[in-house]
């Protein structure tokens, strides 16, 4: 009884980017499975409202997706905010400086489409151009040995997307 309180007490307190390779069944987050038509190789779950932080922020529902084997290898969660200097800097002192941060540079098209029930949908590309954090970036990206962390930031909206995945190491 003692160990297994020990083992949940430690998978608590662990970051959420160490559950990516874990099977599903041993995380320490009630989760609801989700049925993925389009991917019959994966699976997807959801956690939700259970206290789940990450760095100095909490995260209401995260997104898992497993292999056929139950493995993690991905992790993806929505704030309803930009990051904010406070949290980048925890990040900073987490993963060090980031192997790329991105901002829009030039736009090379725009594509408007106009459907029947009155809603327009827009799709811009533009090219992108290395930045620093006070240049509002569009994307910041860690390279750890075990996996990548992406964050794609939607200054017009005022929301950030986090996306943890697996690194899939591709033999010769």
């Amino acid at each position: 009884m003692i160990i297994i309180y020990f083992l949940t007490l430690f998978m608590m307190n662990q970051s959420i980017e160490e559950l990516i390779g874990l099977n599903i069944d041993n995380i320490p987050y009630e989760v609801i499975s989700l049925d993925l038509e389009h991917k019959p190789n994966a699976r997807a779950y959801v956690a939700s409202n259970q206290n789940i932080k990450y760095s100095t922020e909490e995260i209401d529902l995260m997104l898992l997706t497993t292999d056929n084997n139950g493995l993690i290898n991905s992790i993806s969660a929505d704030f309803d905010t930009i990051i904010t200097q406070d949290f980048y800097d925890a990040l900073l002192e987490k993963y060090g400086t980031p192997d790329n941060m991105s901002c829009p540079n030039k736009i090379m098209k725009v594509n408007e489409q106009f459907h029947e029930n009155g809603i327009t949908a827009v799709e811009t590309t533009t090219t992108l151009r290395s930045c620093g954090f006070h240049e509002n970036p569009s994307f910041i990206i860690w390279n750890k040995t075990k996996y990548q962390i992406v964050f794609s930031l939607d200054h017009e909206l005022n929301k950030s997307g986090l996306r943890i995945s697996k690194k899939f190491i591709l033999s010769p």
